[in-house]
């Protein structure tokens, strides 16, 4: 995950963990599908903090621990800003039910968040890793590829014929329609076009 002022998330948060509740949707290990066990293994082989590695060892997240790292790291964050009379770093709950960071203060202030949001974000969410895996385990329980996610989302919309639509014709329409070099030229757009409109929220986000 990138450092950015503004963090958004990509998915739609459940009721429950926005509403503080422990019983928010988890992965059992033993419902962990090949996929998603290997990308809790690569987080794990990584250089962890011992509270965020404590998050991820035993390969599920919790709504209510997920809810704790995020708390944390918006608290290491402020803990740099001790004479701010609200906070400049803080969590909102969107009208969509997204929940999205944000930061706001001085350009001086930009520059002490640039420097000591990283160390939060890697001490209390794993870089990231922890919101990541939380929300695959929710979304993507089956641990398929991206492109996978997206050529299902295109047959759901009903803009593909699913017999005749997968990844390899996706790899290229996305080529195609993101001005890639494709060797031959081309550049208009696909009837699809990944780059506007529907087909470009499965493209984004897969739903």
């Amino acid at each position: 995950m990138k450092t950015t002022r503004v963090r958004l998330a990509a998915f739609v948060a459940v009721a429950a963990f926005l509403g503080g509740c422990s019983d928010a949707p988890s992965v059992s290990p033993s419902a962990l599908s090949p996929g998603l066990e290997a990308r809790f293994d690569a987080e794990l082989a990584r250089s962890l903090s011992d509270y965020s590695r404590e998050i991820l060892k035993d390969k599920k997240i919790t709504g209510a621990e997920y809810q704790d790292a995020d708390s944390h790291y918006i608290d290491c964050v402020n803990e740099s800003f001790p004479g701010s009379v609200q906070p400049p770093f803080y969590s909102a709950v969107q009208p969509d039910g997204s929940l999205a960071h944000a930061f706001k203060g001085t350009d001086e202030d930009r520059m002490l968040f640039d420097r000591v949001e990283p160390r939060c974000l890697e001490e209390y969410m794993a870089g990231g890793g922890i919101e990541s895996l939380y929300w695959a385990s929710i979304k993507n329980p089956q641990g398929l590829p991206l492109d996978e996610l997206i050529v299902q989302c295109l047959v759901k919309q009903g803009l593909v014929d699913q017999e005749t639509y997968g990844v390899d014709e996706l790899n290229a329409d996305a080529a195609q329609d993101l001005n890639e070099d494709t060797g031959d030229g081309v550049t208009q757009p696909t009837e699809l076009d990944l780059s506007n409109g529907e087909a470009f929220n499965c493209y984004a986000f897969q739903n």
